[in-house]
């Protein structure tokens, strides 16, 4: 669908919705989730009051004349109002009952996914060192991240069946029928897989350590795909078993996660409020531009920053110049966003997200001392 015929919808509370055509959107004003209070923004354009678009303006009035009623528990999928969850504001993304309410209770900090996306938990959590556990639920997933003083040790799907056994066929490491004696021994003994085909002398241990390294590495790219739901983080909580070390490089493994799951309509919504703002080189003292080892396209990229009035200036002038596509641009701009090495009309990227990140400092600090 070309660009002209899709909206932002702004709401009064900093709530964004969209990408959404134009029938969403008189959709929405109908059923009372925008009201005339709120604003519109064709993408890549200045959000504007609705009255600003007659075809809108008599809905939002019908609307408001007669507002619909919501039942805020069930949009959120609770038995009642005096569930554990009632007191957040519901949004337009369902989020069925946790398995576990009284996470929200004892959990440190936690929120929306919606607003604090986990590329922002990532960096927050790797440039502020914390240690503890994050606790993702999904409508359909949930996931369980260890870290220590940054650095991620372990994902744990609470929901899903492992793939390890797939993974050890696909790479040799192990034959059928040794994986199925292997698996044997773990259902009599437990443990872990890994340490029977090792003590049975079915598989080398360096081989079992890539094929781990590479599972867990694809589990925590698989996180920035999320869309939706809502993370918990529980301060200092360390995993009850030993955790093999794998080797992460956070700020590589951040970017990966950026190019490998945010398509070109995710990272123009999350860029569309500053297309007409300047954006600006900004010192990071959590992120040397060094530690990036930027590929020459992003370089050049990085070295445009500055030498254009605005952030639609400077991808239009890189995608001209044949430095990067669109996409590309898109990917590397949002990265130095989130690595807070870029200022977007003098402030960070998302301020919404920052925030929440600095009530999440004032609950780490608060912790620790």
């Amino acid at each position: 669908m070309d660009k002209s015929n899709r909206y932002a919808v702004r709401l009064a509370d900093g709530t964004l919705i969209g990408p959404v055509d134009l029938h969403k959107v008189k959709q929405l004003l109908r059923s009372g989730q925008v009201t005339i209070h709120d604003r519109i923004a064709l993408i890549g354009e200045t959000f504007l009051p609705i009255h600003e678009y007659p075809e809108l303006t008599a809905i939002a009035a019908s609307s408001e004349a007669h507002p619909p009623e919501h039942n805020h528990a069930q949009a959120w999928g609770l038995d009642d109002e005096e569930d554990v969850f009632a007191g957040l504001q519901p949004i337009r993304v369902f989020f069925p009952d946790p398995e576990e309410p009284e996470t929200a209770q004892v959990a440190q900090y936690s929120g929306m996914l919606e607003k604090v996306p986990f590329s922002s938990l990532f960096y927050f959590f790797f440039s502020r060192k914390q240690t503890g556990r994050l606790l993702l639920k999904g409508p359909q997933h949930t996931r369980e991240i260890f870290f220590e003083k940054g650095l991620p040790q372990g994902v744990e799907l609470l929901t899903e069946t492992d793939d390890l056994e797939q993974r050890l066929l696909m790479r040799r490491a192990c034959t059928l029928e040794q994986l199925s004696q292997g698996l044997q021994k773990l259902a009599s003994l437990g443990g872990s897989l890994g340490n029977h085909l090792i003590a049975l002398g079915f598989i080398d241990p360096y081989l079992l350590y890539e094929v781990l390294q590479e599972q867990f590495r694809e589990q925590l790219l698989s996180c920035f795909s999320w869309l939706e739901g809502r993370y918990f983080f529980f301060v200092n909580e360390r995993p009850k078993k030993t955790e093999i070390p794998f080797r992460i490089e956070c700020l590589d493994t951040l970017k990966q996660g950026i190019y490998k799951n945010c398509d070109l309509q995710r990272l123009q919504w999350a860029l569309e409020p500053y297309y007409n703002r300047p954006v600006n080189k900004t010192p990071n003292p959590q992120v040397n531009i060094e530690q990036l080892s930027l590929s020459p396209q992003e370089a050049r990229i990085y070295n445009f920053v500055g030498r254009t009035e605005t952030l639609w200036e400077l991808i239009q002038k890189v995608i001209r110049m044949g430095v990067a596509d669109q996409l590309s641009a898109h990917q590397f701009l949002f990265f130095l966003g989130r690595v807070e090495l870029l200022l977007f009309d003098g402030k960070f990227l998302g301020p919404r997200i920052q925030d929440e990140i600095r009530l999440l400092e004032g609950h780490s600090l608060s912790s620790s001392s």
